[in-house]
């Protein structure tokens, strides 16, 4: 009964598209795309390593870091953070080791991207795609240009298959990938005030499919 209830709850916390890939035995392989991301394990011992942080519901928690299959959400690996001075990059290509090599498209928030480690990945053969932040490699131009923008509006530079586009919604939203052109589509979706189709980028667009596993 107890490992029943545990089955449950964790077919619960795993969502799955049909209810017989929770029973998938089959040897697992991950898919093209791969999320890289963070999780919060609850921690209120003494533990040297536990992080705090004021902003997140749980406050003390021991810090995982994560690649995932972004289509099925299965951990294809992970690291527990130890405190240790070990460099973002190096963090990266220490997790997506056994995925170097084999044309997978990682998706990754601005903590980690940057133009440096979008082109170490791409030499490893490995491409990516995720917001970055202003001090990471943007061109000051661009980012000038950027803060001129109105709303739906974005710019663009590209060097090689670096791609790195800045676009205005609420705020200026800043991506870079390897993976896709600076192309704006329709979302299918529609304002509640204007009722105007709303379109965004499609890196945008392909991030927030691809980053929520």
């Amino acid at each position: 009964m107890r490992k029943f209830l545990e089955l449950i709850i964790l077919m619960g916390q795993v969502r799955k598209g049909n209810i017989r890939d929770y029973w998938f035995t089959d040897p697992h392989s991950p898919k093209q795309e791969l999320s890289f991301d963070e999780a919060m394990i609850a921690r209120w011992g003494p533990l040297k390593f536990r992080t705090y942080n004021p902003g997140k519901i749980t406050k003390h928690a021991v810090l995982v870091r994560r690649v995932c299959e972004a289509v099925l959400g299965y951990i294809c690996n992970m690291e527990i953070y130890s405190a240790a001075r070990k460099k973002l990059e190096d963090t990266v290509l220490s997790l997506l080791d056994r995925n170097l090599g084999q044309n997978h498209h990682i998706y990754q928030d601005n903590f980690y991207n940057s133009m440096r480690l979008a082109q170490t990945l791409l030499d490893r053969n490995v491409r990516v795609c995720g917001t970055m932040r202003a001090n990471r490699g943007i061109p000051c131009d661009l980012e000038g240009d950027g803060k001129c923008l109105k709303k739906g509006q974005s710019v663009f530079q590209r060097k090689g298959d670096v791609m790195v586009q800045v676009w205005k919604d609420k705020r200026l939203a800043r991506m870079i990938s390897t993976i896709h052109e600076a192309t704006i589509v329709n979302t299918g979706q529609r304002d509640r005030k204007t009722n105007m189709e709303i379109k965004k980028p499609y890196a945008v667009v392909q991030y927030n499919k691809f980053i929520k596993a």
